[in-house]
C-alpha cells in the first residue's frame, strides 16, 4: 500500500497555539486589573454592575459557516472575543468497480476585538472591530484500497466587524447582526470574501 502525507503550514502550530493561549491570558489579566481599579475614568460608569460576559452561537460570521463564541467586556466599551467552529464531512462512492473514500476536517478559531458605541445608556449598540480567523484543515483520500493521500494545512485570515448588537447592561438576551468580511491567506491565493453573520445567545 502506498501512502503519501503532505503538510503545508503557513503558520506552524508551535507559533499558533501559544498565540491563542497568550490572547486568553492577556484578556483575563487585563480584565482583573480593570476590576481592581478603584478610580475609573469618568466614561467608565457603574462597571461593577454590568454583565461583562456573553456566550452565543453565530451563523455565518467570522468563522464562515457557524461558531460558538465567548466574549468579555474589558472596559465599558471594549471587548475581546474567542470562538470555535468544527466541520467534518466525507463521501464514499463506487463507480465501475472503483471505490473512493474522501474525508475532510476543518477547525476555525476567530479571535477579535471590538468597540461598542452607546453602552450602557441603551441596550442597543453599534459594534466596530476586527481580528484574525485561524483555520486548521486536513483531508484524506483512498481509491480502492490502493493507497491513501493525506493533506494538512493551517492558514490565517483577517476579519472585520460592523454590527448591530443588542446587549443589556444586566444579564439577558443577546442578539447581533453583523457584516463580517474575511480575507483568507492561503498558499494558492489571497481570497477576499464579503460575508455576514447573525448571533443569538445570552449575557451574564
Amino acid at each position: 500500500m502506498n501512502a503519501q502525507h503532505r503538510r503545508f503550514f503557513q503558520l506552524p502550530i508551535s507559533v499558533i497555539l501559544p498565540f491563542i493561549l497568550n490572547f486568553i491570558c492577556c484578556v483575563n489579566v487585563y480584565s482583573q486589573e480593570l476590576a481592581m481599579n478603584t478610580s475609573p475614568p469618568d466614561f467608565i460608569t457603574n462597571f461593577s454592575v454590568v454583565a461583562k460576559n456573553s456566550v452565543y452561537v453565530e451563523a455565518g460570521g467570522s468563522a464562515l459557516i457557524y461558531s460558538v463564541n465567548y466574549d468579555r467586556l474589558l472596559t465599558q466599551n471594549w471587548l475581546a472575543r474567542i470562538g470555535a467552529s468544527y466541520l467534518g464531512f466525507g463521501t464514499n462512492t463506487l463507480q465501475d468497480g472503483v471505490a473512493t473514500t474522501l474525508r475532510a476536517n476543518v477547525l476555525l478559531i476567530p479571535l477579535t476585538s471590538s468597540v461598542l458605541i452607546n453602552f450602557p445608556q441603551s441596550p442597543h449598540h453599534i459594534e466596530l472591530g476586527g481580528g484574525a480567523t485561524l483555520l486548521f484543515g486536513s483531508a484524506f483520500s483512498d481509491v480502492s484500497n490502493q493507497g491513501f493521500n493525506s493533506l494538512e494545512g493551517a492558514f490565517a485570515g483577517a476579519t472585520l466587524i460592523a454590527a448591530y448588537r443588542l446587549q443589556p447592561a444586566e444579564a439577558g438576551f443577546f442578539f447581533r447582526a453583523a457584516f463580517t468580511p474575511v480575507m483568507l491567506f492561503t498558499p494558492i491565493a489571497i481570497a477576499p470574501l464579503p460575508w455576514a453573520g447573525i448571533s443569538f445567545g445570552g449575557t451574564f
